[in-house]
């Protein structure tokens, strides 16, 4: 009987052990995870920020361009035969203003679309952090 009840108390202590080390090792695992998805987190919102920041320069850059446009139609000369050429640099210069407008469209839908794939990784990342954490700390709680 001395041996069962010596068995017995060992087997208690292995299991009090036993739980306080996957107690530790599930507070470990859990900083560990958490500050990887904080970190994944402030990454996600920093890309939310250039994209509203692209979208912003965006506006800005338009909106100059078409300030320049409006300028260049205001300085140009009536039409006479002697202004022809001169007609002509200001057509040039509206028409170069509307080629910058163009690439600007095209750049900010590019730098755009880049910044959106790149959001998409991370917020793909974080998701998958985010349950294997979950998963973890459930398989450590069993």
């Amino acid at each position: 009987m001395e041996d069962a009840e010596l068995a017995e108390k060992l087997l208690g202590e292995i299991g009090k052990k036993k739980d306080l080390g996957s107690k530790r090792t599930k507070d470990l695992l859990d900083t560990l995870s958490s500050s990887r998805i904080t970190s994944l987190k402030e990454a996600i919102s920093e890309i939310q920020s250039q994209i509203e920041f692209r979208e912003n320069l965006h506006k800005e850059m338009l909106d100059s361009i078409e300030e320049l446009k409006s300028t260049i139609n205001n300085m140009t000369p009536p039409m006479t035969a002697e202004n022809a050429k001169v007609i002509v640099e200001f057509q040039k210069k509206l028409v170069a203003a509307e080629e910058m407008k163009i690439n600007e469209k095209l750049n900010c839908f590019r730098d755009i679309a880049q910044l959106k794939k790149e959001l998409r990784e991370w917020i793909r990342e974080f998701r998958d952090k985010e349950n294997r954490a979950s998963l973890l700390g459930d398989l450590l709680s069993d």
